[in-house]
């Protein structure tokens, strides 16, 4: 059978508390272990594209509701929107300094955003389809785009004027495969 208590020395009330420190102990462990997940709940629709600050505290969302949402990464509240789009937001990206933001949406648009002002500082165009994906170099002044219309494009921009010189990567379909080519825009 099992051990004897002796219940004169206080034997029985300290039985329960091993099993107690030991599951505790494994509960603090597989919470630590697991990792913590947080809900954003601000699109009204589809949520298309994510980003994350370079200093890790800030996310932005692009979303089917034609807006961008900057939000607080530790209290998951939206710092800022961004509305001025004609269409959803497929792609975001923060600069390297973390000052300015990009967007880029389904009617074929880049903006290039203050955050702090919230004011749109450039607008660039040339896709002839809706834009897919956005990347910026670690320079923060070199970018590329992919769109719909089958084509890669990458553009400068520079303070205080920004400019847009594409360099375009077109893919023409063949019956055996596709080969990209490249022409200036």
């Amino acid at each position: 059978m099992g051990a004897k208590i002796d219940e004169s020395k206080g034997g029985a009330r300290r039985s329960w508390r091993l099993p107690l420190f030991l599951s505790l102990l494994a509960l603090l462990f597989c919470a630590a272990a697991t990792p913590s997940f947080a809900s954003y709940l601000g699109h009204a629709g589809y949520v298309k594209a994510l980003a994350i600050s370079p200093d890790g505290q800030r996310v932005l969302s692009g979303g089917f509701d034609y807006s961008a949402i900057l939000w607080d990464r530790e209290t998951q509240e939206p710092m800022k929107r961004f509305d001025a789009h004609d269409g959803a937001v497929n792609a975001v990206a923060f600069t390297p300094d973390g000052t300015r933001i990009l967007t880029a949406d389904d009617a074929a648009i880049i903006r290039l955003w203050d955050i702090e002002s919230g004011q749109e500082l450039a607008r660039f165009t040339g896709h002839e389809g809706k834009i897919a994906a956005l990347t910026l170099a670690p320079d923060g002044e070199h970018f590329a785009t992919a769109g719909w219309d089958r084509t890669v494009r990458s553009g400068l921009w520079s303070s205080p004027k920004p400019c847009w010189c594409w360099r375009v990567m077109r893919t023409t379909s063949t019956p055996s495969h596709s080969r990209p080519t490249a022409e200036r825009w």
